[in-house]
């Protein structure tokens, strides 16, 4: 009898006879045997001449796989299997694959007493996937930590071992590159070990009732697990000798093609033998069956999640833990319990339940390095895939597939960034003292003056900062307006509260009221996440408003209603928030006159208009120039590495005389100006320089003078403030082009070193 025509006698044999009705079927062999491994007929599906040649010649098995057959193993509804010991000679890739590992697997099973049927199947263990034209291919054995197969690009980047493609077969992994997956995962042992002893938040507790004629139930409804650590316990009662299974996946898969499509998979093996972990579909991890049998009595199977690891428990004893460096984590996940037949099962319990996690899961790097006989190191990016055809066979369990991407360039651009970042943080270390000792002159010195007038604002200053009014402060451009609410600030019990500024000049008028009240996610087009706005940000103490004058109308309205509640309600919100802050305000125009031509709200201006403070313009308080002056001299000779010890009369005489039409701000830039030309001890009146709005050619032509005089560390601090960026140096010099391009030559001086970013 034919075997085509023995399996459709023999319909106990059907699963043998599906093989033949595929149209793409996989390669395989049919044997009929005796009880010695003798072979009697074969059915080849490969049409492959030199395996049959092979196979009459010797005509036994016994010779490839390790069989055992005796007249009463198998039995009669008994099925073996097992992996080749030799090969036959096929080509399993054009010559650039290398492995011991075993191509082909028989499965016996018993016809009558004398007689057997084998069916030998072929493993194709090389990646389903579209390898790049260097791409690195290695098989690990992670259990003992060895190099079972790898491509020719491999050998190649591992020449310097002077090895054999034949000797490099289970070489010992860790003596070429670390860390090794063995390595890594005897790291997270501890994290799988034990069941933890947690106390859990339970979500589910429930009796799902799994329907005679389905092969899964999902629990319903999803459960949002985040990235927390959980478990899954099921007691169940089964008849037969088969165990559930237990799926965590995407709900989005609940009705495709397979629950583990996008999740993981635990349970028993279809032959009975073995535990298996699935990760989309594809096998990563399973332990030879050892539980006890099912008996018809009560078991409890438990998947627990800690970090980055799943491990499998069966009457709380672990089965195996899995450490998955790629750990799938979403929050609407699905819980699934299955069958891989219909055979009943019945479940006596389900509990799910959550708990912080407890072990630090922080990003773990797929660096791994290799190290030359030099001493240098070549770095890898170490990527694991997952070939169908080691995933789909229990033979392969402890073989994991690799690919190494080549990233040694990178390293060295990164060290080299690195060590680049090491020099600029010392940069910024050092000026950060400086900015700190600058800091620290400029806060000694606010309100600096001894004139009447200046007394005078003082008094009414520390007298307004005992109260919480909102006040109004007046004053020309660059006078000190925000000085004075800084002092008033500093002076108040908000002191340790924080002091927050808006200048209404330098924002749109679409963007301001999203800045002082703050926007809902989604209020408007952009608004991507919520945004606190400064109202809410200066709680517990100062919202200064530089230039309100500068408000439109419709958000001086809104500010009104804030001032007289002090409460806001964000953009697209829908809840008051009730705020603690002292308000000033400032103005450079005249408020009433505004009123007078509508662009200001007189409500607005009565409620801001509680106390009144106007700074004087420094024309007013020339006395105030020489103790200021020399208040800036020492700031500026901290920032920029100076000794000089002060003014000559004549310089002094020289600043007093004149009308400082931009006040404070203007005295401040001339005398940083000063500082950065002047090479002597002491500033000379032939230095200061007024009328630096007219920049015609003889200014210019002075500054350069100066420039040729100014020393060379100068200009390297200045080149340092702006970044490298030239024309804010100019600027700073009011000199032209071309004369600080020839002063940067001619001191060897190059911008490219003082520029930040890459």
């Amino acid at each position: 009898m034919e075997i085509l025509e023995f399996l459709e006698t023999n319909k106990s044999y059907l699963e043998f006879l599906e093989y033949f009705s595929e149209k793409e079927a996989p390669p395989f062999i049919f044997l009929i045997m005796n009880n010695n491994g003798d072979i009697q007929r074969i059915y080849d599906n490969r049409k492959d001449e030199l395996i049959i040649k092979e196979l009459r010649k010797r005509n036994t098995i016994l010779d490839y796989y390790p069989v055992r057959i005796t007249e009463d193993y198998p039995s009669q509804n008994e099925t073996i299997s097992f992996l080749a010991e030799k090969s036959f000679q096929v080509t399993i890739s054009e010559k650039d694959f290398y492995s011991h590992l075993p191509l082909s697997s028989i499965r016996i099973t018993r016809i009558d007493k004398n007689q057997l049927l084998g069916r030998i199947s072929f493993h194709n263990i090389l990646p389903d996937i579209g390898m790049g034209q260097s791409t690195r291919l290695i098989y690990v054995d992670e259990e003992r930590d060895l190099l079972v197969g790898f491509n020719q690009f491999f050998l190649d980047a591992v020449s310097h071992l002077n090895c054999s493609p034949q000797k490099l077969l289970n070489y010992p992994l860790s003596e070429i590159i670390t860390p090794t997956p063995h390595f890594r995962r005897l790291q997270h042992t501890n994290e799988y070990s034990l069941l933890p002893d947690a106390n859990y938040n339970f979500i589910y507790d429930n009796t799902p009732d799994l329907p005679e004629k389905e092969d899964a139930l999902t629990v319903k409804p999803h459960f949002d697990l985040g990235d927390s650590d959980f478990v899954v316990h099921l007691t169940f009662l089964s008849t037969s000798e088969e165990w559930p299974l237990i799926y965590i996946g995407d709900p989005k898969r609940e009705e495709g093609p397979s629950l583990d499509a996008l999740g993981y998979m635990a349970g028993m093996s279809p032959e009975g033998d073995f535990w298996v972990l699935k990760r989309c579909g594809y096998t990563i991890c399973t332990k030879e069956n050892q539980s006890p049998s099912l008996s018809k009595t009560e078991h409890m199977m438990s998947i627990c999640k800690r970090g980055k690891t799943l491990s499998l428990h069966v009457d709380k004893v672990l089965v195996f833990g899995y450490y998955d460096p790629e750990f799938i984590e979403r929050g609407a996940t699905f819980i699934s319990i299955g069958r891989r037949t219909l055979s009943p099962i019945k479940i006596i319990g389900m509990q799910i339940g959550l708990c912080k996690t407890e072990v630090q899961s922080s990003a773990d790097s797929k660096e791994v390095s290799m190290k030359l006989p030099s001493g240098k190191h070549r770095y890898f990016l170490m990527d694991r895939i997952y070939p169908a055809g080691l995933s789909r066979h229990n033979f392969f369990h402890n073989i994991s597939a690799y690919t190494l991407y080549e990233i040694t360039e990178r390293k060295k651009y990164e060290s080299s960034l690195n060590k680049r970042y090491v020099v600029e943080a010392k940069k910024a270390k050092k000026l950060e003292a400086v900015l700190e000792k600058v800091q620290s002159v400029s806060n000694e010195g606010r309100l600096i003056g001894n004139s009447s007038v200046m007394n005078d604002v003082r008094s009414w200053a520390d007298k307004m900062a005992v109260t919480t009014a909102t006040i109004l402060i007046e004053g020309q451009t660059g006078s000190g307006k925000e000085v004075l609410s800084r002092y008033i600030h500093e002076k108040s019990e908000r002191c340790k509260g924080p002091f927050v500024k808006l200048d209404c000049t330098t924002l749109p008028q679409s963007l301001i009221e999203s800045q002082l009240f703050g926007h809902e996610k989604g209020a408007f087009t952009g608004a991507d996440s919520r945004f606190i706005g400064l109202i809410e940000r200066a709680n517990g103490g100062t919202l200064f408003l530089d230039e309100i004058s500068n408000l439109s109308l419709e958000t001086q309205a809104k500010l009104l209603q804030f001032l007289n509640d002090f409460s806001i309600t964000r953009i697209g919100g829908t809840s008051a928030i009730k705020v603690n802050v002292r308000c000033i305000v400032a103005s450079n125009k005249s408020l009433p006159l505004l009123i007078a031509e509508r662009t200001f709200r007189e409500d607005l201006y009565y409620r801001i208009n509680v106390f009144q403070l106007r700074v004087p313009s420094l024309k007013e308080r020339k006395e105030d120039v020489s103790l200021l002056a020399h208040h800036f001299l020492t700031m500026f000779n901290i920032m920029y590495r100076k000794s000089i010890t002060g003014f000559t009369d004549e310089a002094i005489k020289k600043l007093q005389s004149h009308n400082w039409p931009g006040n404070i701000r203007e005295l401040r830039n001339a005398i940083e100006r000063v500082v950065l030309f002047c090479t002597a001890s002491t500033i000379s009146g032939d230095l200061i320089e007024f009328d630096l709005s007219v920049k015609n050619d003889s200014y210019r032509e002075v500054n350069s003078r100066l420039l040729c005089k100014t020393e060379p560390g100068i200009i390297r601090s200045l080149l340092e403030k702006h970044s490298g960026k030239v024309s804010a140096v100019v600027k700073a010099l009011h000199t032209s082009n071309g004369a600080l391009y020839h002063f940067m030559k001619k001191h060897s001086i190059n911008q490219n070193e003082y520029r930040k970013g890459l």
